[in-house]
């Protein structure tokens, strides 16, 4: 073989070597977790001790004649926070391979074997893995399958009778309460806020019938104590459903999944997400995101077969995320009252600018020219 034949082979060689190497290096870039997540493996995410170890969430499988069908699956949830990060409740299998009967299905069937199915299941521990098992018997109650809400959002709470006969539910009497009691997960154990208030005799309690399901509301408000109906928001942290019920066998308690009450998130979450690009084609696709470190609004390009954008523009970006930054550093700004005003101030503007809320002063400076230094030195007067 010629010599230089067999050197463009050799440099053909090293050359695919070095693209595979730098290829499997970008792959293994992307997929680092933060720093401040935990990356369970397949086993570690579901391995548990007991029932309070486990949380259920949702995930997509495939399902026959069913588009985004999501079942319940219970992990351990310490793996929570990497559960959220990734959004692996949204990742779709690819369900091309599925080979699937030539029949209809029935109205509903979807609904009946997909989303819905979250809320007849309960995370149990079973073998040391945590496991979603059907919740028969018992009154399943849920706050669906959101697990988070912000501090003063109506919370949903769902309550089905899988008991198997009608039951009744309600508390202690007083002269006002709900059918359900709020329960605190504060300093290693369980603490019920008062259920009932005031020294009434009346009669708070409901039935529901066999496979019925009822919806209550819930807005974050709880009893100071028992003797006075004051009401005070209910602080942040984890938090539990309890009803009491009875039926023909005697009395018993439920209790709903855990959920996280927590401060309004500063920003936002369109513009914690980023563009993915999906497939291996070779059509040029781009997409636009947020870049938390310079606080600009970016566009990203890339070659696949489609692509998921949280943004349709740049200015649709922008619009949502670089103002809402923008007015956020604004506001701590004006909060720091470091800014001492000018002499060429009026002493009756002074004196508002210092002693109003700082919502008045974001108006104030909105209305009144404050003048800069070169300004003063022109004297400049408002």
């Amino acid at each position: 073989m010629d010599s230089k034949i067999k050197i463009l082979i050799g440099v053909l060689i090293i050359d695919i070597v070095l693209i595979g190497g730098l290829w499997i290096w970008s792959e293994q870039k992307e997929v680092g977790p933060p720093e401040n997540v935990i990356q369970p493996s397949d086993i570690e995410l579901i391995t548990c001790n007991e029932d309070d170890d486990c949380i259920l969430v949702l995930h997509y499988i495939c399902m026959c004649h069913c588009d985004k069908c999501a079942k319940a699956m219970a992990i351990n949830k310490k793996y929570l926070d990497y559960w959220n990060t990734y959004d692996l409740s949204k990742v779709k299998p690819d369900c091309r391979e599925t080979v699937c009967p030539m029949w209809m299905p029935p109205p509903g069937y979807c609904t009946e074997h997909c989303n819905d199915n979250f809320y007849r299941y309960n995370a149990k521990c079973r073998n040391n893995k945590c496991i979603a098992k059907p919740a028969n018997g018992t009154l399943i109650i849920s706050t669906s399958p959101k697990i988070e809400y912000e501090i003063g959002e109506t919370i949903n709470i769902r309550v089905e009778n899988r008991v198997g006969n009608p039951v009744n539910m309600g508390v202690e009497n007083g002269c006002k309460g709900n059918i359900y009691v709020i329960s605190k997960y504060d300093e290693g154990k369980w603490v019920d806020f008062p259920e009932t208030c005031g020294g009434c005799n009346v009669d708070i309690s409901t039935s529901i019938g066999t496979n019925q399901v009822k919806i209550f509301f819930w807005n974050q408000s709880v009893f100071t104590n028992r003797e006075d109906c004051a009401l005070r928001s209910a602080p942040l942290g984890v938090y539990r459903i309890k009803i009491k019920y009875w039926d023909a066998d005697g009395f018993k308690i439920a209790y709903s999944n855990e959920f996280t009450i927590k401060e309004k998130s500063a920003i936002d979450p369109l513009c914690i997400k980023k563009v993915k690009i999906i497939g291996d084609c070779d059509a040029e696709v781009q997409g636009y995101e947020f870049n938390l470190d310079t606080e600009k609004c970016i566009a990203v390009d890339g070659s696949g077969c489609s692509v998921e954008t949280p943004f349709n523009s740049l200015e649709e970006c922008q619009k949502v995320c670089e103002k809402k930054e923008a007015d956020d550093k604004y506001k701590i700004y004006l909060k720091s009252r470091q800014f001492i005003p000018g002499s060429g101030i009026s002493d009756a503007l002074k004196s508002s600018l210092i002693t109003t809320s700082h919502k008045q002063i974001h108006v104030l400076l909105q209305f009144y020219h404050i003048p800069n230094n070169d300004e003063r030195d022109r004297n400049f007067r408002i």
